[in-house]
């Protein structure tokens, strides 16, 4: 019964973030329509996915720090999936600048921006950056 209360809790909690996120998006998309400013949409929509992909893998991170064992870093998942992912998000957040335009393939990530696939893979690039710590 106690894990189904933490699995309850954290659930919750997950949701709340994910509502607060939605509110903060819906005003940031108001703000990109009437000021004609994209900045801050471009960057939460790059960044939150990140932060709920961290925070998917954080109860398994807390129970694995408990145990107290070694720590390993496992760079082939790290550099397989990590370090692409990661080129997505950097492509993303340079969109708005004039060096964004320069790295190879950003026409077809930024055609990506705001699509689910985009959101899913930013979300995995946070699960993996916690699961690739392992004990």
């Amino acid at each position: 019964m106690n894990n189904f209360i933490k699995h309850f809790i954290w659930t919750v909690v997950i949701g709340g973030i994910l509502y607060l996120g939605f509110q903060i998006q819906v005003y940031l998309e108001e703000v990109a329509k009437t000021e004609f400013r994209m900045e801050g949409l471009v960057i939460f929509g790059t960044l939150f996915p990140v932060f709920v992909g961290v925070l998917l893998r954080l109860p398994r991170l807390i129970q694995e720090v408990k145990e107290g064992k070694q720590w390993t870093v496992n760079w082939g998942k790290l550099i397989v999936v990590g370090l692409p992912a990661f080129y997505i998000i950097i492509t993303q957040l340079f969109f708005l600048t004039s060096f964004g335009h320069y790295l190879p393939f950003s026409f077809e990530i930024t055609q990506l921006m705001n699509s689910n696939i985009s959101t899913i893979i930013i979300l995995i690039f946070g699960y993996v950056m916690l699961d690739s710590f392992k004990k």
